[in-house]
């Protein structure tokens, strides 16, 4: 329960300014609150605000329409800020009144649409209207009220960031072995075994066919948006142990772009491994670029988004891969995303997203653990997942048909979820509390006026079948990990073929595919996924069933066919 001091009740907004609404976060599991000290110093960030969000809606869904005029003419970052961006004079207002309430601007970017700055809670307080509290250890912080402005101020701003500190991600790649990842697992059988491992993938996921003449060659990176740092040559074990293109200055390349200065390996680097092993799956001829965020040197409250950021300013990737969930976060948050996310679209980059690992239930800030944990009670789906501007992947799970070692194709898969704990988890999945049913789902479950999640799917568990995977810091491989971070990255490969076919970017997939649906009923090349549920603790979660549902969307791909169909 939230116990307050009674100097902590949130100010009333002052006549002629505006709030920014959905801008802090929940703090009923905090315990006792003080007031903050007067005197702490925040690194803020403020979000500035997309100019005529209308008008880029019809910008985004006309560049996926081929009788466009404008079909597939994707803009660049320069061309975006000044459409769609903040005025110059909308980011000199913003700074002004920082500079006026006594902070320290440190950076205005239109480009960006965003302005950095320094100050103290007090200032904080003074400028923006709101109460910031502390726990009794003054380990957490956050403002209890939405933030207001000077109606002026508040038009051209989204989310004002750092006025608390309990914005946490989870990486949605776990261990689904007790003791850990096993190292040079006895089970490895050439090249494969009674675990998934690359060859079985092309078998069971029907990408052979196109091994030698689709692989990615010759597209541009795939961005892998990560928060810890690799060891080059235990992504390199994976594929020497699968005969995979080893990761070179060139043909295939992979590089760590740090936006943020020095981010060091910690215990993330498995998801980091997974991304790589995955993608490189998928579309071994495609380069890899892998940009990194650092918490302790993040602008914006979360070193992921300034990855995030970093990849679509510089617009050199033509997917991009976030397997990540969050927790603790205002709603102002996932909105400052999407807006990241439009621009992505914008300039043709294929967003895929994590659906997550703990079902319908979702994650939640613990101030225990400082950190994020399964939800025990109701459901909170991933939201940086259902934006509209991202294809968000699910998972399954199958038990395959071997035949020495190797798979031998597709069997039915059911909907991921081995329960919870330290052993499970399932398939995110559900609807937005955040965002609307978007153009693209229009007569996909018609009632309930939300975006809903996820779009596709792909294997996840961490047993039937398990996925092997390079070991962290060392040369070698184990087995096994689980998790929706591994169709993520496999997915973003398969949109590199097309991009390969095509000679062309993408954009958001989402249109075409759920456009390939219209007629039959299910796209072409997505096997549709019809058994279990994702209800994890207790919460009941959803059913898959005939069609898109809440727990695979349409379901996994026959990589060939659908490829040929897109």
């Amino acid at each position: 329960m939230l116990t307050l001091m009674l100097a902590l009740a949130a100010p009333v907004a002052a006549a002629g300014s505006s709030t920014v609404s959905g801008n802090h976060p929940d703090v009923s599991d905090l315990g006792s609150l003080v007031p903050a000290p007067q005197s702490k110093s925040l690194k803020l960030h403020v979000d500035l605000a997309i100019r005529d969000t209308k008008a880029l809606d019809q910008f985004l869904a006309e560049l996926q329409d081929p009788t466009s005029s404008i079909y597939h003419q994707w803009t660049t970052p320069a061309a975006f800020a000044a459409r769609f961006g903040p005025s110059p004079a909308d980011v000199a207002r913003v700074a002004a009144y920082l500079n006026s309430n006594g902070f320290e601007v440190n950076s205005a970017d239109a480009l960006t649409r965003g302005v950095d700055f320094t100050g103290t809670v007090a200032a904080a307080e003074r400028a923006f209207g709101v109460k910031i509290a502390i726990t009794s250890d003054g380990t957490n912080f956050a403002n209890l009220n939405d933030p207001t402005l000077p109606s002026d101020i508040a038009a051209a701003v989204n989310s004002i960031e750092g006025l608390d500190n309990l914005v946490h991600a989870a990486p949605a790649a776990a261990v689904a072995n007790r003791d850990g990842i096993v190292k040079q697992p006895d089970d490895v059988v050439g090249n494969s075994g009674p675990h998934f491992g690359p060859q079985d993938i092309y078998d069971f996921y029907d990408e052979t066919s196109l091994i030698g003449t689709l692989d990615g060659t010759g597209t541009q990176c795939i961005a892998l948006i990560e928060d810890s740092n690799f060891v080059l040559d235990s992504a390199n074990a994976f594929n020497s142990e699968f005969n995979l293109p080893l990761f070179t200055s060139s043909n295939p390349s992979v590089e760590a772009v740090d936006p943020n200065a020095a981010s060091n390996i910690n215990a993330d680097q498995v998801e980091t491994l997974v991304d790589l092993n995955y993608a490189h799956t998928t579309a071994p001829g495609a380069p890899i670029k892998v940009y990194l965020g650092n918490e302790a040197t993040a602008s914006s409250g979360s070193g992921l988004i300034d990855a995030l950021r970093a990849a679509v300013r510089e617009n050199q990737c033509s997917s991009i891969v976030l397997s990540f969930g969050f927790c603790g976060v205002s709603n102002s948050f996932y909105e400052s995303a999407n807006s990241i996310f439009a621009q992505a679209a914008g300039q043709g980059q294929a967003v895929f997203v994590a659906a997550g690992d703990d079902g319908a239930n979702g994650l939640i800030f613990n101030k225990k653990s400082n950190s994020c944990v399964l939800a025990s009670t109701g459901k909170h789906p991933s939201e940086v997942a259902t934006s509209p501007n991202v294809t968000a992947v699910g998972g399954t799970e199958f038990t395959p048909n071997y035949v020495n070692g190797v798979d031998s194709g597709s069997v039915p898969e059911a909907a991921w979820n081995e329960g919870g704990g330290s052993l499970g988890g399932a398939t995110g999945g559900g609807r937005s509390k955040i965002f609307s049913k978007p153009g693209f789902q229009a007569g996909v479950m018609p009632n309930d006026k939300k975006r809903d999640y996820p779009d596709v799917a792909f294997g996840a568990s961490g047993t039937n079948p398990g996925f092997f995977v390079s070991f962290p810091s060392e040369a070698a491989i184990g087995c096994c990990v689980a998790g929706t971070s591994i169709g993520t990255p496999a997915w973003a490969g398969i949109s590199q073929l097309i991009a390969q076919r095509t000679n062309g970017r993408l954009g958001n997939i989402d249109f075409r595919l759920y456009g390939m649906a219209s007629g039959s009923g299910q796209p072409a090349g997505i096997r549709d996924v019809t058994t279990g549920s994702n209800g994890l603790d207790g919460v009941k979660g959803y059913s898959a069933g005939p069609g898109f549902d809440l727990t695979t969307g349409w379901g996994t791909p026959d990589i060939a066919t659908f490829v040929n169909a897109y």
